[in-house]
């Protein structure tokens, strides 16, 4: 639902294999579709020259959320790769929020997770690393970034005027010192901001920018400050009962499940009512994972020592922690086993299972499966084989139509350098590096909704 987003199809990139010998299918993807790429047609017309072609912008469905549980999702990724924990804490912070307000709309659903989260911070998406947000062909925006596959961050306002060791933004975003500003592709760290003035820690940057330019900020100070710090804390809710005899006392605590602690006595009567002493006592479970959400004291008229309630209050809880942990162990242990059958009565039906070197039967592992899936001439991965004439790349990310020449669908938005316009001579040819790419487009399909396209290495031989 969120994050970087790769250009091919799940599992059907070789590009950077091809390309370092890395390979994106064993966790070792060089990125290669974020480097700067020449297009030219057939003819040597150059079309595009040192552009991100590939390079999308980073997913955002969290507007989406509702709309996707109702149509049955269960789970949902966050894209993290290589992201720090600041990342981390505010995104995740952002759809945790989201989907509670959510959840509560709705009686019938529920969390999967255990007890509530506090946050110290306010997430906002755009203050964490993103190359501007798209849903990603849920309508059909401009998903791609051809100028910088860099963090975008978020807008900040126009520069209204330039100075030899300032500018002036027209803006309502309050800035800090030491904020990171983007104009363009020019970046620089505000060494002092007062009011809409920034002051550049290096003056001479400002010789890069004009008037009129849109300032982003991808990095707020202040905010990466409060992030450096505990920012949240999730809290079980528990319900607790002590129940006092002459001669015992006992301690319930419970989260759905329920521990114990037992007390001899016998018991002093109490000078006056301890109930709600008791409950205070009782309530400080301080830096554990729970909170008290209803206690209950019957018969308060007996005394028992401060000491002696803090003893059973640890134990229970230790007790409880204990019990937690063994109902987790069960929990992680009940996973499924693959179905071969049904995996194998679906390749009959549909052939979802390609027996060339899509499907990445690199290892003995990989090769039990194939056989337990009734496979049997699979062919080895492009990993081991590296035949040139492979494609090396299925996409959906249509260039025709980025670009202005898709023949089904006009593109209003669609982004031209200089001669891209004129009508191509195919194959179209890729550049990225001293390595040749060849397009080939899949325009008989309905592009929008299928995959449509392949690159595939161009035979060096």
């Amino acid at each position: 639902v969120h994050g970087a987003l790769c250009v091919c199809v799940s599992g059907q990139c070789y590009l950077s294999a091809a390309l370092t010998g890395r390979s994106a299918n064993r966790g070792e993807c060089a990125q290669p579709c974020r480097l700067p790429i020449d297009l030219e047609d057939a003819s040597g017309r150059v079309v595009a020259r040192q552009k991100h072609l590939l390079s999308l912008k980073d997913m955002n469905r969290s507007e989406l959320l509702e709309e996707l549980i109702s149509a049955g999702v269960t789970s949902l990724k966050i894209e993290g790769r290589l992201k720090d924990k600041d990342y981390v804490k505010n995104v995740t912070a952002y759809y945790r929020r989201k989907l509670d307000k959510i959840i509560e709309r709705h009686d019938d659903w529920q969390h999967v997770s255990d007890g509530n989260v506090y946050y110290s911070f306010d997430p906002v998406l755009e203050k964490s690393f993103n190359r501007g947000f798209t849903d990603y062909q849920k309508n059909r925006e401009t998903y791609w970034n051809f100028d910088t596959p860099k963090a975008v961050g978020q807008y900040v306002g126009t520069i209204e005027k330039v100075m030899s060791d300032r500018l002036i933004v027209n803006g309502k975003v309050e800035l800090n010192n030491g904020d990171g500003l983007m104009v363009g592709s020019v970046g620089f760290r505000a060494n002092r901001v007062e009011g809409k003035e920034i002051f550049p820690a290096k003056p001479d940057v400002l010789r890069s920018v004009r008037k009129g330019q849109e300032v982003w900020r991808n990095l707020d100070y202040r905010f990466q400050q409060m992030l450096d710090k505990p920012t949240a804390k999730r809290k079980i809710k528990v319900k607790m009962s002590l129940e006092i005899e002459g001669d015992y006392a006992m301690l319930n605590l419970g989260d759905g499940t329920s521990v114990i602690s037992v007390r001899r006595g016998p018991f002093e009567p109490a000078i006056k009512p301890q109930k709600e002493n008791y409950i205070k006592q009782l309530a400080k479970l301080g830096d554990t994972p729970f909170e008290v959400e209803d206690c209950d004291v019957i018969s308060s008229l007996l005394f028992i020592p401060s000491s002696v309630l803090a003893d059973m209050r640890r134990e229970v809880v230790a007790r409880l922690l204990e019990k937690r942990d063994e109902i987790d162990v069960q929990r992680r242990h009940s996973y499924a086993k693959p179905d071969y059958e049904s995996l194998s009565n679906l390749i009959d039906a549909r052939g979802v299972i390609p027996e060339d070197f899509r499907a990445n039967v690199m290892n003995r592992f990989a090769k039990e499966i194939v056989r337990n899936m009734r496979l049997q001439n699979v062919d080895k991965a492009f990993e081991i084989k590296q035949d040139t004439q492979y494609p090396v790349m299925i996409t959906r990310h249509c260039l025709k139509y980025a670009l202005g020449h898709c023949p089904k669908y006009n593109n209003p938005d669609a982004t031209t350098f200089g001669s891209s316009k004129e009508k191509w001579v195919e194959p179209m040819i890729m550049r990225i590096g001293s390595k040749k790419f060849i397009l080939k487009f899949g325009c008989k399909n309905d592009c929008m909704s299928e995959i449509f396209c392949t690159f595939a290495v161009q035979n060096q031989k």
